[in-house]
């Protein structure tokens, strides 16, 4: 059975979810990429955390990738929180040439650098 990976990263930033899922599937990741498309952040709180939750629950593990800034993202604690409590592997990566701080949520995920052969054997390995 194929693996849902989530991958969380910046709403500015669209190319993002583009180029990992087109470096990881060149190296034949066993699962499809999933995230969130529809910015809801006007509709409040509850909202932001009903995307979440309703495009996380078919995952089966979590990968953040880190920008120059992350805590500008009203989403990434949140995606992270669901991700625990989930419990769901947390994966975290940084974008080549940024100085972005993984976001406190992240401190105890597994750091992953940035090439497709180790994303696809650690999301693999999930």
């Amino acid at each position: 059975m194929a693996k849902n990976i989530f991958v969380s990263y910046n709403f500015n930033d669209r190319k993002v979810a583009k180029s990992v899922s087109e470096m990881i599937q060149r190296e034949n990741l066993k699962g499809q990429i999933v995230v969130v498309e529809n910015d809801v952040s006007y509709n409040g709180a509850t909202a932001i955390d009903w995307e979440i939750e309703h495009t996380m629950k078919k995952c089966d593990a979590a990968l953040f990738v880190i920008g120059d800034n992350p805590r500008n993202s009203p989403w990434i604690e949140k995606e992270a929180a669901h991700a625990i409590a989930k419990d769901i592997p947390v994966l975290t990566t940084q974008l080549p040439d940024v100085n972005g701080e993984t976001p406190s949520a992240l401190t105890d995920s597994t750091f992953i650098n940035w090439d497709a052969k180790s994303l696809t054997d650690s999301l693999n390995r999930c």
